[in-house]
Formats: structure tokens, sequence, C-alpha cells
């Protein structure tokens, strides 16, 4: 993906998919062996602990979730200035998650205030907010919404990211998209435009990485759980045997 494709990051979230600190090594070692980056969504605006990780972990995007309001966005720029070094700051880009009708609507306030680097329009949640199906992320309305937000935000010298239900189908809503600068499944995040020179041979490789890593998370947790298989039936035996 990295060399064919445009990739540029992994992605791992504390937030909805909740991630263990011990998948976000993982993933963070494939990433560094390779030259890719790291994305890491925390747990919320304040979620402290979780920032906190995501830079030891070597995050080089970490994102907020269900930022709706001028507020919550000024308590995540507090967590961040708060908790994060400068040099780190540096390295790093934080964004925050643009997916509810609320958070579209305060979008031109919070992006006069905002000290960060852009935002994550995550268009499941948003279809959900606009009580419309997850089949709904490609559809014309989600399409107006996104375009008008990242006019906004190019205005501004933001970053724009779309996710959210991303297949093959996707392609057509992100080539709509003024100066779309990533687009992100699950796991990966991709460089644009590059990345929308490809078909459906990108949108396979994305899912292929998601199925290989949840096969390498079963199989780790599988041969944790039975690791002590042998010690646990010798002392059933001896319980056992001693009544």
């Amino acid at each position: 993906m990295l060399k064919h494709y445009h990739a540029i990051e992994l992605k791992a979230e504390f937030e909805a998919e909740g991630s263990r600190l011990a998948e976000v090594q993982w993933l963070s070692k494939f990433a560094s062996q390779v030259g890719l980056g790291l994305t890491i969504k925390i747990g919320g605006c304040e979620a402290v602990s979780d920032l906190r990780e995501a830079v030891i972990m070597g995050a080089t995007t970490i994102v907020a979730p269900m930022i709706e309001t001028p507020y919550a966005l000024s308590k995540y720029q507090a967590m961040v200035a708060r908790c994060v070094t400068d040099n780190d700051r540096e390295r790093i880009k934080f964004f925050w998650n643009l997916e509810t009708a609320t958070a579209f609507e305060n979008l031109p306030t919070m992006i006069k205030q905002t000290t960060l680097d852009g935002f994550v329009i995550g268009r499941v949640d948003l279809c959900g907010s606009l009580e419309l199906g997850r089949k709904s992320v490609d559809c014309n309305h989600v399409l107006d919404l996104t375009t008008k937000a990242s006019e906004l935000a190019k205005a501004h010298n933001l970053l724009v990211v779309v996710g959210g239900g991303v297949t093959v189908q996707s392609k057509k809503f992100f080539e709509q998209l003024p100066k779309l600068d990533r687009f992100e499944t699950r796991k990966v995040v991709f460089k644009c435009p590059e990345a929308l020179a490809h078909n459906a041979d990108l949108y396979d490789a994305a899912t292929e990485f998601e199925l290989i890593w949840l096969n390498f998370k079963r199989s780790l947790y599988t041969r944790w759980a039975n690791e002590d298989n042998a010690r646990i039936g010798m002392l059933e035996k001896r319980l056992a045997a001693s009544n």
C-alpha cells in the first residue's frame, strides 16, 4: 500500500474500536518498520490518558471524536496545549472528528477559533445523526455537506480527511471534493489526490490488510488464552484427587 497506493498511515482507535495498548504497539511497530505514520483516535475531547499514550506510541496524527460545539473544541485544544510538548506538537497533526448534523451547523464558528490542523469527516455517524442508513454515506446530501465543509476548511488553510463506510463506490464521492487531503478506511489512511488514481485494487488492498490484521489479533489472543491450558489441567486434576 505504501509503494503502490500512496498509503501514509495505519490507524487505531481508543474510541469506538476500543484498541488495546498491545494492539496499538503492534500497529506502531508495523508502521515504523515500513515507513508509515500512525493515526490514533482518542476517546474524547478531554481523554488525557489516551492523548498521552498516543504520543508515547509515536502517533503522527491524533484525532478527537464527536466534537460538536465550539466549547468541546476549546476543551480539546486546551488539553493539547497543556499535555503536548512543543517538539511533539511539531511532529504530530491534530484533527477533530466532524460527524454530526450539530457539528456541521457549528463548523463556521469552530473553524474561526481552531488552533488545530484540520478535521476528519466521519460519514457513518453523520448519516446516523441525519437519520439516514449506513448505505447513504455516498449520497448527494452527504456529498453536499462534505463539499461545503471542505470549501470552508480550505478558505482557512485546514486539512480535510474523509472516512466512514469507504468502499470503491466512494471513489466518485472523493473525486468531487475540493482539494481533499486524505481519505481513510478502518485501518489505513491514504494521501490525495495521488490515491484517487487507483480503482478497486486500492480498496481491495485496504480490505485485505484489515482482514490480515484481524486474523493476526485472533491468533494472538487465542495463543494467549490457551497458554495456561496445561497448568489449568494439572491443577484441576490435583483438586479432584484431593477430594
